[in-house]
Order: C-alpha cells, then sequence, then structure tokens
C-alpha cells in the first residue's frame, strides 16, 4: 500500500484493484510465486489510449517499500513517469533485489542515476535491463562509467538508448565484456564514434545492434562491430558514417535488417558507397533501408548488388534521395516478397517495367520525383491487390488504364500529380472507391465532373486536383464526401457552391470562375472561417 500512496497519477485505474484486506496476490499487476506466495513480479510498464490521447500510465514516486520485496524477479515501471528516489541510501537499496532477473526502469525519472546506475551491477542474475529515456527524462543523467555492466554475467538484453554517454569513451571496450548479450540498444546516446579496435571479440552471442543516431562522422569501414557475423539487426541510421562499406559486410550471413538511412549532410556530403555484388550473398535479408544514405550510385549496379538468392525474402527496399541514376531493371520483380519499394526523389528515366504489376505482395510503391518516361496501363497493375500506398508524381507518364481490365485495388493513398491522366475524368478511378488521400494536380483532366465522382471517392479524406481544365459546375451531391480537405485551385469550374461535405476543414478554389452567393454551409463552419 506504501507504493499506491507514493502514486500520484494513475489515470487508468492500474492501482484501483490494491485494496486493503484483498490479498496482494490478487491486485492488477502483481503475481506471486505459486510455491512460495512470494511477491516475483510486478508489471505496470505500458500505455493505455484515454479519449484518444496517450497518456503515461502512472505518475508519482516509487515508495522505498519496493526495495523489501527480496524475492522479486521481474519489475516493469516502463513508460510509467514514476520518479525513482535518489539519495546515497535509496540508490543502494538497488542492490537487496537479488532475485531480479528483468528491470524495465524505461520511461522513469531516475532522481539521482549517475548514483543509481552503479548499484545495478550487484543484480548479478539480471538477464534484461531497460533504461532508455534516462537522460531525456532527466538531462542531469550523463554517466561517465559503464564498467558496473561487466558485473551483470548473464546479461542478455540491455537498452541504453537516449541515455547520454557523452562522457564514456570506452563503450566498446565494456559491452565487449559482457559475451552473453544478445541484443544491444545505444540509439541517441550522443557517442563520439565507432572506430575503437577490440583485439579480440567477444560478442558472439549478438543478434541486435542498434547504433542510429549518434553522430559519429567517420568512415565506416573503420568501425569494430563489422566482424559480428551473429547479427540479425544493425541499425546505423543517421550515424554520418561514411564512405566504402568493407567486405565484411558482405559475410554477414545472418543479417535480415540493415539501416544506414538518413546518412547524407545538408550540405550534400557524406553517405556510404556499395561495392558491386557485396550484398548478394545475404540471402535472409528481409529490411534494406539506404535511404538518403548513398554518397551516389546507379542502379543497374545497386541491382547487382542486391542479394540474389534462389529464394528471397527482401520485403522492404528503400533507396529513396540518394541521388540515383539509370533505369529501373525489370528483374526487380525477383524479389516476390517484396512489400514495400521506394525508388522516390532520385534521378531515374526510361520506363517503368510493366513486370512490376507481378509483385502481388507490394503495399506500398513510391517512383516520385524521378525522370521516368512512358505510359502505365493496366498492366502495371495486373496483380497489385495489396498495394495501398502508389506515387508516380512528378515523372514524364502518361497513365492509360483500360478499367474493364484493372484488378480490384485497396488502394489508400495515391499521387498522380504532373502525370498526363486526361483528357477526360479518367474512368478507372472508379475501381478505387476506398481511396483516402488521393493528388490529381496538374494531370491534364479536362471537362465536367462525371456523375459518378461524389459516390465514387465518398470515403476520401484528402483530394487535391489543382491546376486542371475541369470545367462545369460543382456536384449537387458533394454532401454525401467525407472530404476534410479539397483543392479546385486553377481550374474552369463555374456557378455556385453546392452544400458542402460536413467534415471540410480546408477547402481551395481560387481562380475559377464562381458566381452566386457563398453557401450557409461554409458561413457555419469554423474550421472553414479560420
Amino acid at each position: 500500500m506504501a507504493f499506491k500512496s507514493g502514486v500520484t497519477y494513475d489515470p487508468a485505474g492500474r492501482l484501483v484493484s490494491w485494496r486493503r484486506g484483498v490479498d496482494c496476490c490478487r491486485w492488477r499487476g502483481v503475481r506471486c510465486s505459486n510455491r512460495t506466495g512470494h511477491v516475483v513480479e510486478l508489471r505496470f510498464g505500458y500505455t493505455e489510449l484515454i479519449d484518444g490521447e496517450q497518456y503515461p500510465y502512472m505518475e508519482g514516486d516509487v515508495s522505498p517499500s519496493l526495495f523489501s520485496l527480496e524475492h522479486l524477479e521481474h519489475l516493469d515501471l516502463g513508460e510509467t513517469s514514476l520518479s525513482i528516489p535518489g539519495g546515497r541510501y535509496n540508490s543502494k537499496l538497488w542492490g537487496s533485489l537479488k532475485s531480479l532477473r528483468y528491470l524495465n526502469l524505461s520511461g522513469t525519472i531516475l532522481l539521482d542515476g549517475d548514483k543509481m546506475l552503479p548499484q545495478l551491477g550487484n543484480l548479478s542474475k539480471l538477464q534484461y535491463l531497460d533504461i532508455s529515456y534516462a537522460s531525456y527524462m532527466n538531462p542531469s543523467v550523463k554517466p561517465t562509467d559503464l564498467s558496473w555492466l561487466t558485473r551483470l554475467p548473464l546479461l542478455h538484453h540491455l537498452d541504453l538508448s537516449w541515455v547520454n554517454l557523452t562522457m564514456v569513451h570506452d563503450w566498446p571496450h565494456t559491452v565487449n565484456m559482457i559475451p552473453s548479450l544478445q541484443a544491444l540498444h545505444l540509439s541517441a546516446c550522443s557517442l563520439q564514434n565507432a572506430n575503437q579496435r577490440l583485439p579480440h571479440l567477444n560478442l558472439t552471442k549478438l543478434e541486435w545492434l542498434d547504433l542510429s543516431m549518434n553522430d559519429f562522422d567517420h568512415p565506416s569501414e573503420s568501425c569494430w562491430f563489422w566482424n559480428l557475423t551473429s547479427l540479425k539487426y544493425l541499425n546505423l541510421g543517421s550515424t554520418f558514417l561514411y564512405g566504402q562499406f568493407p567486405s565484411m559486410l558482405g559475410e554477414m550471413m545472418s543479417l535480415q535488417f540493415f539501416d544506414f538511412s538518413e546518412n547524407m549532410h545538408l550540405d550534400g556530403h557524406g553517405g556510404g558507397v556499395i561495392a558491386p555484388r557485396l550484398l548478394r550473398n545475404l540471402c535472409n535479408l528481409e529490411v534494406l533501408n539506404l535511404a538518403k544514405g548513398l554518397s551516389y550510385g546507379n542502379m543497374t549496379e545497386l541491382y547487382g548488388s542486391l542479394p540474389h538468392c534462389s529464394s528471397s525474402k527482401l520485403q522492404r527496399l528503400d533507396l529513396h534521395k540518394n541521388n540515383i541514376t539509370g533505369t529501373l531493371p525489370a528483374g526487380i520483380v525477383q524479389f516476390t516478397s517484396l512489400a514495400i519499394l521506394d525508388l522516390s526523389n532520385n534521378h531515374l528515366a526510361g520506363y517503368v517495367p510493366s513486370e512490376i504489376g507481378t509483385l502481388s505482395n507490394l503495399i506500398f510503391l513510391n517512383l516520385g520525383y524521378n525522370k521516368f518516361t512512358g505510359i502505365i496501363t493496366e498492366e502495371h497493375f495486373c496483380n497489385l491487390t495489396a498495394l495501398k500506398h502508389i506515387d508516380l508524381s512528378n515523372n514524364f507518364l502518361r497513365i492509360v488504364v483500360d478499367p474493364d481490365r484493372l484488378p480490384p485495388l485497396k488502394l489508400e493513398i495515391a499521387s498522380f500529380a504532373s502525370c498526363q491522366m486526361g483528357p477526360g475524368f479518367p474512368a478507372w478511378l472508379q475501381r478505387m472507391s476506398g481511396v483516402y488521400i488521393i493528388d490529381m494536380s496538374n494531370t491534364g483532366i479536362t471537362g465536367p465532373f462525371p456523375y459518378w465522382f461524389c459516390a465514387t471517392l465518398s470515403l476520401a479524406k484528402g483530394l487535391d486536383m489543382s491546376d486542371n481544365q475541369i470545367n462545369g459546375s460543382l456536384p449537387k451531391n458533394m454532401e454525401i464526401m467525407s472530404l476534410g480537405y479539397l483543392s479546385l485551385d486553377r481550374n474552369q469550374i463555374v456557378g455556385e457552391i453546392p452544400t458542402l461535405p460536413r467534415n471540410l476543414t480546408d477547402f481551395s478554389i481560387s481562380n475559377n470562375d464562381l458566381s452566386g452567393q457563398v453557401p450557409g454551409s461554409i458561413c457555419k463552419s469554423r474550421e472553414l472561417l479560420r
């Protein structure tokens, strides 16, 4: 009950069941041993949705009485915003929890973290430790030494993300002394570099390494971790590593996830360089994210560097914003498991191969902001029945689709801006009745709105048809639509504005030839009058 008295904010009512006279083993979040009856588990670490907003699960101070639970094995206070007691005495109390195997303090407020953290080294049975966001919640937490971690011989999961480790320079040597580690999270730790030399790697069990959002800014090939062939997950996003990837990357046969995104500086320098055929043997690779991570590239050469295995597992390929030149090889369709393909914001030219329509698992396709030419037909969509997001905008493409041969589409977001879709309203749009957001601005559409327009797009939340040659009047039944955003600027629309969708908050129809009075529905909308 002392623990409950320290909690000042419990919007989800997690502690409502904590009442005197009720067996504590029946309290919510508490688990006791069936054999001894001792409390062995306390779980409070998650957030709940209240009125559509995400709130911390609890707030307040953790009572020192918690440390009397000497048989406690599992303690989860993650994301609660609870304050962990400080002071020399309270910090030393952590050593009393000798049975603790799982400890999650993510998102809690460590009032005296620099004194408390070394005490965790006395928890010799600890297997899982998460103190992420400690410096975010309390900026004064800036450890100068991590050697206490080496006293945790069973530790297999360590998360120090968003803990300020600016003053810790020998961190690779420290973690290398924990051979039991399987997962290491060091994202956004203000680490200075990763080019230390380790004569012998002990981390033979490490499968997960996240070093993202640390400003290393040195050649990638000098990093210490490339010989970790056990890795399945490697995140180097936003580390500003640069230069040639070492050949050892091509020997990480277990790798399933590789992220080297966002490593280009604002002035354009930096980025990685992939040698030909480097990744060809990484047959287990499922996610390859190099977005804004390469200094340059030719699509044909990059394609040759990708895994060419008989049963490719690649599900996500992200190469956007890399100044990639060349054409899109039709062989890209050998990656039959692809769900996400993003090649946007490059300098790709030539035709979009119709074979791309065979990627039946594709959910997200973005080819926008390139220099593609030619015609997009129904063949490009023939088996894309899982596709939810497509962006072909700002290319030199013409879209000519036979609606009778177009398969049922599940598109939710579609952008065809600056592609040629006209003249006339494309009849195949009638097959996109489930779309939420659609951009058809500057697409050469002419003529009046078709009779099916409002009914077909009745579920759409956002619609941009500006910079076309749409004429005639607005549909009379627009009020049946669900639009929140509508742009019809720079067309040739005439007549009066009818009753508009009741959810409309952003409406733009400048540079047309409207007449008549402003409808009352606009005057009643506080959002539109802003």
